[in-house]
């Protein structure tokens, strides 16, 4: 019987092709879409999920005081880490991502004649491999980071360096391009690639040991925050018992400017990449709300794709009236139309997911560009996965072809042969009238979101900045010996025919700010963080920053213990009178505000009342 009910089906299919055709492909551009976004939604959520003790590993962070504003910050000071796990029970062990590694600069890494340049580059904690999950190829994972001057490649960097050379016990020089400090490490370990659904991603895993001995001034100052410190609880606790000792742990060890200023937190490591976009965060992360944005559209889609199916059905209500009048009169069963059609609903159903997994792979390289993201057709394709989607194709099918089932099987055979069917059709108007409705109200939805997200594009490209960035070009200085001879570089680029000025700040456009000073204001009991910037006398000029008030900077030399404020850190600091006031960075630096300038935005927009301040530098 079934088999019938399917020859049947194909039959029909081949009769009405296009109708068929129009119903299979409309379905496939449905789950087509609906692949897509399937495979986005699934990668976002998978971040982190690859670590065997990822649900008890918590990131540490810090928030500090800003005035009547606080800023929470993903990184630490050296000592939290270790103090909580020595004060906490429940703390079975720590590890450290260390920034001080690479600064934000490019590393150059030497072997032989060869040259590599990366800032994918850390000092890790001696037990790193044990708290995350990342495969070692070669070494040991518990003694491969212990000693000084050790280093961990990945099996990409590896190739890299060595080609087909064994890399094991080999000797590579790592040189900070900008400081041009340099050390040897012996190659302990090979691992493997870090997959792209992890909030972090390096190259070259430095022992912390040897960051301990280049700069081992940072391990017992509270004010230098340049540690990703991550913990893991032991079974069976929870971080609230941590958390309850955080108070005190850091009374007790931290001084007293730095009690009265800051506390320190923790987030899931699972819930890093959504639900963290913090001060210096180590990557990009991504957002919750583009999950639920995305799926929404998803399922809108999909029904949008069944009620068009459902609609072309009982359209085609009239065509085949007669069919089951006929069918009914000769001996056919309710039940067995009923099937009957479903069966046929299944098939277009079929075809139009083997059309959707053809577009899904053929388009894939295409969503990639346009998301960012390195999705595999292979993800969608594994026989779990796959199994997933056939049963969606299934349950569509069925939703979809249900009401025209149980509605064309339910003609009265006298009526249609009387040519009565339009009396019984009209029993469906209404129904379908409410299908089109709740189908062009999606689609409008959808539309006018697009436009939204248009007009935020358009915002993007023609938001003014305040500051002037046509025809610049920025070209990035990687020498310590470049710098100490700026002035030099400046003058040789000025003769440069088309150039028309020069300037050099410490931060570009479009970095983020990382280095925060803490001063106090004369007069006032308040400290006060900013991100600081350096800039030189042409800077206003150049990027034609508009000064509100003082004046800009006039020469280096001479405006050396100077300071330009934006509007909003006059107003975060709450002063009335801004020209002569006095900043004080400690006891041995103190600067006189000699300017106000105008907001911009050297940031992202979601920033763009962020308080600043610039200093004469030319770096």
């Amino acid at each position: 019987m079934w088999k019938n009910y399917l020859k049947i089906a194909l039959r029909n299919f081949w009769n009405q092709r296009l109708y068929s055709l129009i119903n299979v492909f409309g379905l496939a551009i449905g789950l087509a879409a609906g692949i897509f976004i399937f495979l986005y939604v699934q990668d976002e959520l998978s971040y982190d999920q690859i670590h065997s003790k990822g649900d008890r590993i918590y990131r540490l962070t810090e928030t500090f005081k800003n005035g009547d504003d606080v800023t929470t910050t993903a990184m630490t000071p050296y000592k939290i880490a270790p103090l909580l796990a020595e004060a906490s029970p429940a703390v079975e062990a720590f590890t450290r991502l260390d920034t001080d590694a690479g600064r934000g600069e490019t590393q150059i890494i030497k072997y032989g004649d060869k040259k590599i340049e990366t800032q994918a580059i850390t000092f890790a904690d001696s037990n790193f491999f044990e708290v995350f999950s990342f495969p070692l190829l070669q070494g040991n994972a518990k003694t491969v980071l212990t000693n000084p001057n050790t280093v961990v490649l990945s099996k990409t960097q590896a190739s890299l360096i060595f080609d087909q050379e064994d890399p094991m016990g080999k000797v590579i020089a790592i040189k900070d391009s900008y400081s041009n400090n340099s050390y040897d490490a012996v190659v302990t370990g090979i691992m493997k690639d870090m997959p792209h659904n992890v909030h972090f991603h390096y190259d070259i895993l430095v022992s912390k040991a040897t960051g301990d001995i280049i700069i081992p001034q940072r391990m017992d100052h509270w004010g230098w925050t340049s540690q990703y410190s991550y913990i893991i609880l032991k079974e069976g606790h929870d971080i609230a018992e941590v958390e309850s000792v955080m108070a005190e742990v850091k009374k007790k060890n931290a001084p007293d400017w730095f009690n009265e200023w800051c506390s320190f937190g923790t987030q899931a490591l699972t819930d890093i990449h959504l639900h963290s976009n913090l001060k210096d965060e180590i990557e990009m992360n991504g957002n919750i709300s583009n999950i639920y944005i995305f799926s929404i559209i998803g399922i809108f889609i999909l029904l949008i794709a069944s009620i068009n199916y459902m609609n072309l059905a009982t359209a085609r209500a009239a065509s085949r009236a007669r069919e089951v009048g006929m069918r009914k009169v000769i001996g056919a069963q309710y039940r067995q139309l009923v099937r009957q059609f479903l069966v046929e609903s299944m098939l277009i159903t079929f075809l139009a997911f083997v059309v959707a997994l053809l577009l899904a792979n053929l388009l894939l390289p295409l969503f990639n560009n346009l998301t960012g993201k390195t999705l595999a057709f292979n993800d969608v394709v594994k026989p779990n996965m796959l199994l997933i989607w056939i049963g969606i194709s299934i349950v569509i099918g069925l939703i979809a072809g249900s009401y025209p089932a149980f509605f064309m099987a339910s003609f009265k055979p006298i009526k249609v042969l009387k040519g009565l069917f339009s009396k019984t059709g009209s029993q469906t108007l209404i129904l379908r009238k409410a299908l089109v409705v709740i189908q062009f109200s999606i689609s409008i939805a959808l539309i006018v979101g697009i436009l939204v997200i248009f007009s935020q594009w358009e915002y993007l490209r023609t938001k003014r900045l305040g500051i002037n960035t046509e025809q610049m070009l920025m070209l990035p200085i990687r020498s310590q010996r470049v710098l100490n001879n700026y002035q030099t570089l400046k003058q040789e680029i000025q003769r440069t025919p088309g150039v028309l000025g020069v300037t050099a700040t410490s931060k570009t456009p479009v970095s983020v700010f990382s280095n925060y000073n803490v001063f106090d204001v004369t007069k006032e009991d308040d400290d006060y963080t900013l991100p600081i910037i350096g800039i030189d006398e042409d800077f206003t000029n150049i990027y034609s920053a508009e000064i509100v008030e003082g004046r800009a900077f006039r020469n280096f030399q001479l405006d050396s213990n100077s300071v330009l404020l934006n509007e909003a850190a006059v107003k975060l600091i709450g002063i009335e009178n801004p020209i002569g006031q006095i900043l004080k960075f400690g006891n041995t630096y103190q600067p006189t505000v000699v300017g106000v300038l105008k907001d911009f935005n050297f940031e992202s927009l979601h920033k763009r009342d962020s308080a600043n301040a610039f200093l004469p530098d030319h770096r």
